[in-house]
């Protein structure tokens, strides 16, 4: 139920902003205290100084090296969702729409086997076997 509140309120927020207008684009950033930048939310700023997400959000590990990354529009996680190991290597990716996860999702291992994917629904696509990748472990294509 929060959840449910929470998405309209911020599609409220997102709706006003976009009929009354927004005064400006804001980025927020926090770096570690050696000074690399661990990391940057983009946001729209109505008149009345409301906030909603918008633009890509990321963060970074302490070696300058991506962590997470995602796209927000008016307040709305939407499209690919990322996130990365240290070192690089792909974690995970998601996809959603309007902040719905709507494609499934792969999991990586820190070597680079697909370990896992789950369906929007919440089901499990498949374990595949390390180094075997098929069509059929995910329904939806990258």
């Amino acid at each position: 139920m929060q959840e449910k509140f929470r998405t309209i309120f911020i599609g409220l927020i997102a709706a006003s902003m976009f009929l009354t207008g927004c005064r400006h684009r804001e980025t927020l950033t926090e770096n570690y205290p050696d000074g690399v930048r661990k990391s940057a939310q983009a946001f729209l700023v109505s008149d009345d100084s409301a906030k909603v997400r918008h633009g890509i959000q990321m963060t970074w590990y302490p070696d300058g090296t991506p962590a997470t990354m995602d796209l927000y529009r008016f307040g709305y996680r939407e499209g690919n969702s990322f996130q990365w190991y240290p070192g690089g290597a792909l974690k995970a990716k998601e996809h959603f729409t309007r902040g719905v996860r709507d494609l499934d999702s792969r999991f990586w291992g820190k070597t680079g086997e697909l370990v896992g994917c789950v369906n929007p629904d919440g089901g499990d696509c498949a374990h595949p076997k390390p180094g075997m990748v098929a069509p059929h472990f995910c329904s939806r294509s990258d």
